[in-house]
This record gives structure tokens, sequence and C-alpha cells, in this order.
């Protein structure tokens, strides 16, 4: 049960799954979202943004212990099994240079996003 197995698709694509992590009985699996189609899933909400803070420090320290709970209105009725993650980061102080982890369905530039296969999520 604590182990993502590969996802079949219809088509007969498969997609594999990276190594999963445990802490606290929470069990998180490494899956590359822009391979993952959007007719296998029905989303519940939008994509929420969680948390904002600045990296660079200017305005206050990188919250350590930082709580959010987020309202939003349901898109689809259903029973949540997974939640999918990603952040974006401005790197320059103008906020202009985005780098983004976003599935190419959710990104910002889905025709022109670079390939991060290591910051993946």
């Amino acid at each position: 049960w604590s182990r993502l197995h590969p996802i079949n698709f219809s088509d007969g694509s498969k997609l594999e799954t990276g190594d999963n992590l445990t802490i606290n009985n929470l069990v998180l699996h490494d899956v590359q979202l822009s391979q993952l189609p959007e007719t296998s899933f029905t989303p519940l909400s939008p994509p929420v943004q969680v948390f904002n803070f600045d990296l660079a420090c200017r305005l206050a320290p990188i919250p350590e212990t930082q709580k959010a709970v987020q309202k939003f209105t349901a898109l689809n009725d259903g029973t949540c099994t997974a939640i999918f993650m990603w952040w974006d980061c401005f790197t320059d102080p103008d906020n202009k240079i985005l780098l983004s982890c976003a599935p190419k369905w959710s990104h910002h530039e889905p025709k022109n996003m670079a390939w991060r296969d290591h910051w993946m999520q």
C-alpha cells in the first residue's frame, strides 16, 4: 500500500514512478506531472497558492513554521486521493525571471517552458 506502482493508460503508455519517501507515516511519491495526461485525473480544485515567501529575505526572514489554510470553490465532485504540488520561484529582484516546475497543463508558458527534470514535482 505504501508504494506507487507504474500507472498504465488505455493507449498502452505507462508512467513510471520514482522511489517513495515515508516521513511520519506520510507517503510521498515523485511523479513527473507533465507525463500524467489531464484525462487520467479529475481536478477537484483549481491550482491554489499555498505559500508565498521572499527567498531573498528583503522583507522578513523565511518563515520556518508557517501554516496556511486556503478556501476555494470545488470544480468537481469527488474524493481526494492525491495532492499535486509544484513551486514557482522568481529569480530576480524585479520578479520577471520565473523558474517553475509546474506541469505543462498548468504552466504559465506551456509552449515555452524549459525541461527541468531534476526539479519536477
